[in-house]
């Protein structure tokens, strides 16, 4: 008995227009008021960005209100929002050097390199492998904590 040919016929391909080539315009300067309102009286427009002038690096004062944390309370699964990205975070009460053992998955930036972590008053302090502080963290509600990376960015855990 012959075989039967259960090969599909092969498809003839689209035209394709050729590719075209031209000069980008220049890029346009940002508007100095992005919410399109004028400045309110009495105060200037600058053509710099507001920077904050604080040492990322030093311990924060807890903001006003702010609960004191235990550890017990802190133990488990977080979702981390950082940089504009969600991921995990878990903190465990696993002894890891001066505090204990944490870490993330998913993330970037700074809190990728999350190993460890302690309480120290009112804040959370989270370590690298070298025990260098990643972030510094305050309870701002009821299961959520923000704060700042040893980079200056803004960072929160909640569940």
């Amino acid at each position: 008995m012959g075989r039967l040919n259960t090969q599909p016929a092969p498809l003839t391909p689209a035209p394709v227009a050729p590719v075209e080539q031209e000069q980008l315009p220049p890029p346009s300067q940002p508007d100095p008021q992005p919410s399109g309102f004028p400045a309110a009286p009495g105060e200037e427009v600058s053509d710099q960005p507001e920077v904050a002038s604080t040492d990322p690096t030093a311990p924060l004062t807890p903001p006003p209100g702010s609960a004191p944390v235990t550890k017990n309370s802190l133990v488990g699964s977080w979702k981390t929002r950082s940089g504009g990205s969600t991921c995990q975070m878990f903190l465990t009460l696993t002894k890891y050097g001066n505090g204990s053992r944490g870490g993330t998955r998913g993330c970037a930036g700074d809190m990728a390199n999350v190993r460890g972590w302690d309480v120290k008053g009112a804040q959370v302090v989270l370590y690298n492998e070298n025990g260098d502080t990643v972030a510094r963290l305050y309870k701002s509600g009821n299961e959520k904590l923000d704060g700042t990376t040893s980079s200056g960015q803004s960072v929160s855990i909640f569940r």
